[in-house]
């Protein structure tokens, strides 16, 4: 996990221009793109991250994860840089990388992965496109869509949801080469504090993701999550 530290001491040395932010979550569920990585189990997670005023931006998500039935503490990180660029008519488009690794697991860096994407920001919708050529470590080439919106529904209630669909172009992989996922709740703040209640529904891992075929397709989440 080298590059994770050497991240982590980039962004508590950047320049004093720079805005830095960190987030600090509980979870009863830890669902990336639909799919359960923390076995329906809760999880704590933390995001760290710094923009800077010309469109760079940087961080680190870490969590703890349960994709092997193993005795022994299992945990994701997800460095991630860009850059985004804000548009006359107040669209803001970025494009970057992430990558992804995995520890505590039998095969030590067996998981691990890089991405690249390219989205658009405009008003209260996002939508992002990204590609993996090695996707979970699976020699799994993969394309991800997303959109993410909220809408606000009084002073401190949004109403938020998410729509994704997960297509693998190419790979060893047999039966249903896509996954559908959707998510759609509320979301409370109070200063600082936000907690979102959400329902979610996934087609299923479809063999992409190194858990079991087992894990529960949808369900309610309860988020709280505190910004520093």
């Amino acid at each position: 996990m080298r590059w994770i530290l050497a991240l982590l001491a980039g962004l508590l040395t950047v320049d004093a221009g720079a805005q830095v932010s960190g987030t600090l979550s509980i979870t009863s569920d830890y669902r990336f793109r639909g799919v359960s990585l923390s076995d329906n189990l809760p999880a704590a997670q933390v995001d760290l991250g710094f923009d800077d005023p010309s469109g760079w931006y940087a961080g680190v998500f870490a969590s703890n994860v349960r994709l092997e039935y193993q005795a022994s503490a299992q945990g994701q990180a997800i460095a991630y840089t860009g850059y985004a660029q804000r548009l006359r008519n107040g669209v803001s488009l970025d494009a970057g990388a992430s990558y992804s690794g995995f520890a505590g697991l039998a095969g030590e860096g067996e998981y691990n992965y890089a991405e690249l994407h390219a989205g658009f920001t405009a008003d209260s919708i996002e939508g992002r496109l990204s590609f993996a050529p090695n996707y979970f470590g699976q020699s799994l080439r993969t394309v991800y869509a997303e959109f993410n919106g909220s809408q606000a529904l009084t002073d401190k209630m949004r109403f938020v949801w998410h729509a994704g669909m997960l297509q693998i172009s190419s790979g060893p992989i047999s039966g249903n080469r896509s996954n559908l996922d959707g998510r759609v709740g509320v979301e409370f703040a109070l200063h600082a504090a936000r907690l979102q209640l959400a329902r979610v529904a996934s087609q299923g891992s479809t063999g992409a993701y190194p858990v079991s075929a087992d894990r529960s397709h949808g369900g309610w989440l309860a988020t709280l999550s505190y910004t520093l």
